[in-house]
């Protein structure tokens, strides 16, 4: 993508700052936040993307030009607050997409992130038609109903006013910025001796760069019916052997615990429709976990 005006939504976040970075440069960028880290908006700020300080769930947008070629929505409540404050996960999931479409419906391309809890889970990779919604975990019901709603949001309003949309699952994005490092847990029980449950669920994580890659890709294949896609990396590991992997990156072997996880509990994608619209990832497993276990 080049010479474009583009709006990122969520742009403080994981994804959404990975997203801004991706885009500066080569096109004129607004992220959208509330910013409360100032030290990820003076980032973006040095790479030439435009501050908008606004809680974008209590927002319709209309304050906001509409003249963007595309945006993207990277904006994400944590399941833990999900669940308690219920009505303003659906506010930020859902109606802040339904929003998004109303308010910049005349752009090139509105790329939503989303997520594969959306799906039941199981020990069997999801393709893109898998079923939504059951056997939900208490734990995330708030946060995976609400994304839910927000993509049946977009897809209604994609396909009745002919509006192209891309719609990404996401799978563990993870990333190696030390302000905070994913998989930390583990690399300080290793680190520290202590017992790692030996658990059987199932991942397929993708390193941080790829996603942000592959979503900015996604914006080429936006289309009415919107386009559904699953974000996640092409190697699937139960979390004991990912645990495994992290330790040979720090040398030091792991100690395991029985642990009664099983790998029907597990969300893992297909990735042929993802590798055929937007192309494979760049970082293998492997060198994603040496990369975490260098950087802190």
């Amino acid at each position: 993508m080049n010479g474009q005006k583009v709006l990122v939504l969520g742009a403080s976040g994981l994804i959404g700052s990975a997203v801004a970075m991706e885009l500066a440069g080569d096109n004129e960028v607004h992220g959208l936040s509330r910013f409360r880290d100032e030290a990820i908006a003076a980032r973006l700020e040095e790479r030439g993307i435009k501050l908008i300080r606004m809680d974008a769930a209590k927002s319709n947008f209309d304050e906001l030009s509409g003249d963007y070629d595309y945006v993207f929505n990277e904006i994400l409540m944590p399941p833990g607050e999900c669940d308690k404050r219920p009505s303003e996960a659906f506010e930020t999931h859902a109606f802040t997409n339904a929003n998004i479409l109303r308010r910049f419906r005349n752009c090139k391309g509105i790329v939503l992130g989303s997520t594969g809890s959306v799906y039941r889970p199981s020990d069997v990779p999801a393709t893109e038609d898998a079923p939504l919604g059951r056997n939900v975990t208490e734990s995330l019901e708030n946060y995976v109903l609400s994304k839910i709603c927000g993509d049946q949001f977009a897809e209604y309003f994609s396909k009745v006013y002919n509006i192209p949309v891309a719609i990404l699952r996401y799978y563990q994005p993870y990333t190696d910025n030390p302000r905070r490092p994913s998989y930390s847990g583990y690399i300080r029980a290793i680190t520290q001796g202590e017992p790692i449950s030996a658990s059987h669920t199932l991942i397929n994580p993708m390193f941080i760069s790829d996603v942000a890659e592959l979503t900015v890709k996604a914006a080429e294949v936006c289309s009415s019916p919107a386009n559904i896609i699953n974000v996640g990396g092409e190697e699937i590991v139960s979390l004991e052997q990912l645990a495994t992997m992290i330790g040979e990156a720090l040398g030091k072997a792991p100690v395991f615990k029985p642990s009664s996880d099983k790998a029907s509990e597990s969300w893992i994608c297909d990735s042929s429709k993802r590798i055929q619209l937007l192309g494979r990832e760049k970082v293998s497993l492997r060198e994603g976990m040496e990369r975490i276990v260098s950087g802190i």
